[in-house]
């Protein structure tokens, strides 16, 4: 063997053994499918997502995460307005669940698919999914349910129909004269600036129970921000009292609505902007003392179940006292899933700290609105570069895909 020959040998063999060595100890350790411990998500938007995200990056081998939504696809309801008065947005509000695990790991997306119970340490689920049946063991869990909103804001049961709900209230939209908005939140609001962007001649009568916009307990600086924009943009708005809107629903209608006050209120297309109610029915079939008297979910300091220590709760449907906001629910879901890792890893669990500085952005429509921060309230210049413009839309499908 001649010096070059031997000198190639070296050189291959300095250079393959830690290439296999590498390969050996740094690819995912295949697990069998019957040996996996399961992590069931049970709500895959905003909450349920970002526990997702968090999980992905420190769960041993052993575990898989299986995330279960009823929806067949992510839904994004802070872009939902827009749609339901631009036509074009609606195709903006949907993408795959599909996409938040990479190629080649072993959890599991099941979507269009409904918890139907929920157990110490087991899910039933329908329709059954074909390779796990509809009964799925794990070793924790984390809910995510949220809250019960009122259309546009809730999708329905298939995509073709939601589309068909916002074409129903684009047409109602266009073709109505009076528009009467009930609750002057951050729903309400973003409502009217769609509509008067879209329809700057539109008569718009905003109705609110408070005596400020949003919330009694938000910054006077954040109220008069946004109602100046609302009178400015022609909206009647009117504070301090209560319409009877039982038995209505929101749409193209003729309309005559009595108020506390004495007075009625006339209209041909309704929107009601009440408010919303957490969706809590699965924890009240586990335990109904875990569910308050106003629908929201007892958690821990830890955000786990208490007397269930391997259940966390996370996003709108708790009851931590702070805003429900996709910023809380995200704080909330890395916490959850930090806890869990810390259970599997035997070491200490995080408080959550409460939010208590309020954040918010409320658009009124693409060029206007009002953001309220730890630093100061904001006008519609920041609110628009931050939000109103593009909705999030990209920070939407950044969250599904891995």
């Amino acid at each position: 063997m001649t010096d070059s020959q031997t000198v190639c040998i070296f050189i291959s063999s300095t250079l393959f053994i830690p290439l296999l060595y590498y390969w050996f100890y740094s690819r995912p350790m295949s697990v069998p499918q019957e040996r996996y411990k399961n992590i069931v998500v049970v709500g895959g938007s905003s909450g349920g997502a970002n526990v997702v995200k968090h999980l992905r990056k420190s769960l041993p081998a052993e575990y898989r995460i299986i995330l279960i939504d009823k929806s067949p696809k992510a839904y994004w309801p802070i872009a939902s307005l827009r749609a339901a008065v631009q036509e074009g947005w609606q195709e903006k509000l949907y993408t795959p669940f599909t996409q938040i695990f990479a190629k080649g790991e072993p959890h599991i997306v099941i979507a269009d698919t409904t918890v139907m119970d929920l157990e110490h340490d087991w899910v039933t689920i329908d329709p059954p999914h074909q390779e796990l049946g509809s009964v799925i063991e794990f070793e924790y869990a984390v809910v995510a349910t949220g809250a019960i909103y009122s259309t546009p804001c809730r999708p329905q049961k298939s995509v073709e129909e939601t589309f068909e709900v916002l074409e129903k209230y684009r047409d109602g939209v266009k073709e109505a004269d009076k528009i009467v908005i009930v609750g002057g939140g951050p729903v309400g609001i973003e409502f009217a600036g769609e509509i008067l962007h879209q329809y700057p001649d539109k008569a718009v009568t905003l109705l609110h129970s408070g005596g400020q916009l949003v919330s009694n307990s938000a910054p006077q600086a954040f109220h008069k921000k946004l109602f100046r924009q609302l009178e400015a943009a022609g909206v009647e708005v009117i504070l301090r009292v209560k319409a009877d809107v039982q038995g209505l629903e929101s749409g193209l209608q003729e309309l005559h609505l009595h108020l506390n006050n004495g007075e009625t209120i006339s209209g041909d297309f309704l929107f009601l902007a009440t408010g919303n109610k957490q969706d809590s029915s699965l924890f009240s079939k586990l335990d109904e003392s875990l569910v308050e008297g106003n629908g929201a979910v007892k958690v821990t300091s830890t955000l786990q179940l208490p007397g269930y220590d391997n259940i966390f709760a996370v996003g709108d449907v708790t009851n931590t006292q702070e805003a429900k906001t996709s910023v809380t629910a995200s704080a909330q879901a890395a916490v959850a899933a930090k806890n869990v890792v810390a259970k599997i890893k035997g070491r200490g669990l995080a408080d959550y700290k409460v939010q208590t500085s309020l954040l918010m952005l409320v658009t009124f429509g693409p060029k206007g609105g009002a953001a309220t921060t730890p630093v100061g309230v904001l006008g519609p210049l920041i609110c628009s570069i931050l939000k109103s413009r593009s909705l999030f839309i990209g920070m939407f499908e950044r969250l599904y895909k891995a």
